[in-house]
């Protein structure tokens, strides 16, 4: 879900069309080359983050470096769960009108019954995949999954040009740049296309903070440093460009339904 929604939060802070697009591609390739980084240790040594830390900080510092990763992890995890679970009450919402504010728990309209069993639906399938393990789980489950996520994406791409068509997405995304509290980018500032570099790769790297730090963790299971090279530099790339791409088409034409 943050793949989605991050990108497409760069016009609230006034970024154009074309700056939102040229910060996705480039967050992607620094992101991209920080895995494969910190893949390589994983893969040639088959050691876990927390052996891999102990080169930088020693084996005791290394506990610590360990531990604290576990605080980017809750902050990543709890962000995902909200997003999915806010999917998941506004699309119910959608087929059942009020669920979305049924049984008020903490007025004024902060939480609801329906909210709350929402988020606690997510978090128990996070809970499930995270004590059971991937690797429980059969292929089939995975293609599936997979399967899911790209009728998904095809669809929104399918419903974002319906409603805007294909040349009309930078127009668009300008009039929701006028139509949001987007905070302007100062333009005449001389330094305004070193904030906007800076600011951009920022938010995209930060979606995948998590993993970069962690990789060696799963790129040790790589049966080759090829292997894993090339696997992520195609997985990686495709992946976050047609979701990130995806998540701001359908911000932008959502402003127009």
């Amino acid at each position: 879900p943050a793949t989605f929604s991050i990108p497409a939060s760069l016009f609230a802070s006034g970024f154009t069309f074309v700056e939102v697009i040229a910060s996705i591609i480039f967050g992607t390739l620094v992101t991209n080359v920080a895995l494969l980084a910190n893949s390589h240790a994983g893969a040639k040594y088959g050691i876990p983050f927390a052996v891999y830390a102990r080169s930088a900080f020693g084996c005791e510092g290394a506990k610590f470096a360990a531990a604290s990763r576990g605080v980017i992890a809750v902050l990543w995890l709890s962000f995902q769960m909200w997003q999915g679970a806010y999917a998941f009450i506004m699309g119910l919402n959608a087929l059942v009108p009020g669920a979305n504010t049924w049984i008020n728990l903490w007025p004024p309209n902060i939480l609801s019954l329906g909210q709350l069993l929402s988020f606690a639906g997510v978090a128990i399938i996070h809970a499930a995949l995270v004590i059971y393990g991937l690797f429980r789980f059969s292929k089939v489950p995975m293609f599936v999954l997979a399967a899911i996520c790209s009728i998904g994406l095809i669809g929104l791409w399918i419903w974002s040009i319906q409603n805007l068509g294909v040349v009309n997405f930078n127009k668009a995304a300008n009039d929701l740049l006028r139509s949001s509290n987007a905070q302007p980018i100062d333009r005449d500032n001389p330094g305004w296309v070193i904030l906007v570099v800076l600011k951009g790769t920022n938010v995209i790297v930060s979606n995948w903070s998590t993993m970069i730090l962690n990789m060696s963790d799963i790129s040790r299971y790589a049966k080759t440093q090829r292997a894993q090279m090339i696997g992520q530099t195609v997985g990686i790339n495709l992946s976050m460009l047609v979701t990130a791409l995806a998540g701001v088409a359908g911000a932008i034409a959502s402003v127009h339904v």
